[in-house]
């Protein structure tokens, strides 16, 4: 099997030009399948009854439904090759079902936050302005890591203000640049290669982004560099640099720009998969029924929003300002344990962020009695609900005592 693997590699690098990332990754599966086959599993044989164990396996193991649907949709393109040279039974590649992916609404940072993030970077030095580029361009452009790290000097016409990106496929697009990101790009360019110059090392790369050794800047680097970017932000849901592609298609969106054309930027073959970004939050909602909707009042907004909500809730925040995003989302978890006991009277959550730790402490009034629950994480959209959920482990215990006194 690892000569067909390997033929199948040629053939997707030769005939179909998959990029280098895609060769890895199927390169990746294919081996990890073939190990497990030599394991002993269905006798070693390639099936699809083999290839349903392996996703099984691999769900078992702790891997999401997203990874286990891309290994077995590699295994599948490698069976449908296997049966056109005619080396399987042409029947094998439709009897493999791949299983059904949970959907997730994309993550993303509110505009404010972000923009006085990107603001306040320095303009000073090689290494910040190239740090506020990198933000500037997969904010203000929306490109993928990859993307970035793949942009050439000649790829970026100033006059037209616009710039080549390759895409996945090898597709190339134009996708405009801001003012900001033009400005910040001149900075760049007049300060480029000069910490190269001091090690004598000369810049040598035509790519956009180097290093300090003059050569291109890695994937790697630019997720480092955004990574300690967005740990600046309290109430950033993570520090992966997509977070700031998502932003950037979700803000458009939020200020009116045609869906079709944010697949254009994007990069999208389908507009099927920029449609997901089509999630508005709830006080957009509301801006929109009361614009729109001929007998919208405020008070049907007000009940729209209060239906049920009995139970008072009070969101706070130290060592920063919570955004009103967060503070719906923490009140959200929180109105969910009215379901477990009516007589909740009111909830205090404390959000606090020090030294990168994010903690929250949600406090209950019960009936005059007080339950609290903190957790730490990285990410407040992680640690509210944990902590959501230990207070109903705790609320499902006084409420069994209750009816045991009775």
């Amino acid at each position: 099997m690892q000569e067909q693997i390997a033929k199948y590699l040629n053939y997707l690098r030769d005939e179909v030009r998959a990029s280098p990332n895609t060769l890895t990754a199927y390169q990746r599966d294919l081996t990890q399948f073939q190990a497990f086959l030599d394991s002993g599993a269905r006798s070693g044989v390639l099936s699809p009854h083999s290839i349903r164990d392996f996703g099984a396996f691999l769900l078992r193991s702790g891997q999401s439904r997203s990874s286990v649907e891309r290994k077995l949709s590699a295994l599948r393109s490698f069976c449908k090759y296997l049966a056109r040279i005619g080396s399987i039974n042409i029947g094998i590649p439709q009897r493999i079902l791949l299983p059904r992916k949970g959907k997730r609404l994309p993550r993303f940072i509110e505009q404010k936050p972000l923009n006085d993030l990107i603001e306040s970077l320095p303009v000073e030095g090689e290494l910040p302005l190239r740090s506020r580029l990198t933000a500037e361009l997969l904010y203000g452009c929306g490109l993928r890591v990859s993307e970035l790290a793949n942009i050439h000097l000649e790829d970026i016409d100033k006059q037209r203000q616009v710039i080549r990106v390759r895409g996945k496929g090898r597709k190339e697009r134009l996708v405009p640049l801001g003012e900001p990101a033009v400005k910040c790009l001149e900075q760049y360019l007049q300060v480029r290669g000069r910490r190269g110059q001091r090690r004598r090392t000369a810049a040598n790369s035509g790519c956009l982004l180097i290093n300090s050794y003059g050569r291109p800047f890695s994937v790697r680097g630019i997720q480092r560099t955004v990574g300690r970017l967005l740990k600046m932000l309290p109430e950033s849901p993570g520090q992966n640099p997509h977070l700031l592609r998502h932003s950037f298609a979700t803000h458009l969106l939020e200020n009116g720009a045609d869906l079709r054309a944010i697949q254009e930027m994007l990069g999208h073959a389908s507009v099927s998969t920029t449609q997901k970004y089509t999630h508005v939050c709830r006080h957009k909602l509301k801006e929109v029924y009361l614009q729109a909707h001929p007998r919208a009042q405020v008070s049907d907004i007000q009940d729209l929003t209060l239906k049920g909500a009995v139970m008072r809730v009070n969101v706070s925040a130290r060592h920063f300002k919570a955004s009103d995003k967060l503070q719906e989302f923490a009140t959200t978890e929180v109105m969910r344990l009215k379901k477990y006991f009516d007589n909740i009277l009111d909830g205090e959550v404390i959000l606090s962020w020090q030294k990168g730790n994010k903690m929250s402490e949600i406090n209950l009034n019960v009936n005059g009695i007080k339950l609290t629950a903190a957790e730490a994480s990285d990410d407040f959209y992680k640690c509210i609900p944990r902590t959501v959920e230990k207070l109903e482990r705790q609320l499902r215990k006084y409420k069994g005592k209750l009816y045991r006194g009775r």
